[in-house]
């Protein structure tokens, strides 16, 4: 009995999920982020190994507005670098 209990408890330990598949979200991979520039631009130096996605953008987005990455915690990289003036420090 001891042996059957000791079998199941081990069959029960999964390896934790690879995050770089996405794991553990249902076998659902990173979704890609559609870039969409002028033709005038020139193209971005984009890496195989680090491409653009819905959730690092989120991510990226959340970080650009967080005030807790501050040293005193009252202002984001937003604070200064606002949308209004093309991200630049206050136009």
């Amino acid at each position: 009995m001891l042996a059957l209990l000791g079998t199941v408890l081990l069959a029960a330990c999964n390896k934790d999920p690879d995050p770089s598949t996405g794991g553990g979200g249902g076998g659902l991979g990173p979704t890609p982020y559609n870039l969409e520039m002028p033709a005038y631009f020139p193209p971005l130096p984009l890496t195989p190994d680090n491409e653009l996605t819905e959730e690092g953008m989120e991510l990226g987005r959340f970080l650009f507005y967080e005030e807790r990455l501050s040293g005193d915690n009252t202002q984001s990289c937003g604070s200064c670098h606002a949308a209004p003036f093309s991200f630049t420090d206050n136009g």
